[in-house]
This record gives C-alpha cells, sequence and structure tokens, in this order.
C-alpha cells in the first residue's frame, strides 16, 4: 500500500509541475491529505500495539500513552481529510 501511495504522490508532483491552472492548489491539497494519512497511519498502528502491550502487561502508563498516540493519528485523520487546522511542520 506504501508503494501505492508513493506512486500516486509521484504522479501529483509531475502534474503540479506540468500544469499551472486552478486544480493546481487542490492537487497539493491532496499530496497534503496523503502526507497526513501517512503519519495518523503510523500513529494509529503504534497504539493498537501499544494497547495491546497494555493489556497483556497491565500497565496503566502504556495504556494512557497508547490513548494518546490514538488520539493524535485521529486528529491527523481528520485534518487530511477536512483541513481545519494548518499543523506548521506538516505543509
Amino acid at each position: 500500500m506504501g508503494s501505492m501511495k508513493n506512486g500516486l504522490r509521484h504522479r501529483l508532483k509531475k502534474l503540479l509541475e506540468k500544469r499551472d491552472d486552478p486544480l493546481v492548489g487542490f492537487l497539493a491539497d491532496i499530496g497534503n491529505a496523503l502526507q497526513h494519512s501517512d503519519y495518523a497511519e503510523v500513529l494509529l498502528q503504534i497504539a493498537i500495539v501499544m494497547a495491546s502491550i497494555a493489556i497483556l502487561s497491565g500497565s496503566r502508563t502504556v495504556f494512557h500513552f497508547s490513548l494518546v498516540s490514538a488520539v493524535m493519528g485521529s486528529f491527523l485523520s481528520l485534518d487530511g481529510l477536512l483541513p481545519a487546522v494548518r499543523i506548521p511542520f506538516l505543509r
């Protein structure tokens, strides 16, 4: 799945370089959404693994870390779809 996203990003970059019309901004937004989705996917996977570890070990600290990771991953997923907040280091 990662190679498919990279291929799509590569095609979007080529389109952005070739075209100079109103679609350029829209395509740039799609590229940002893909980047957010990558970070969100990683955070959500970390949250799942950490929650599993917390269940097995009975550690509340690890469970809280997994909750924070899940909330951040969910926020990035939503921000990629509905850009409500600009996150400077991700743009």
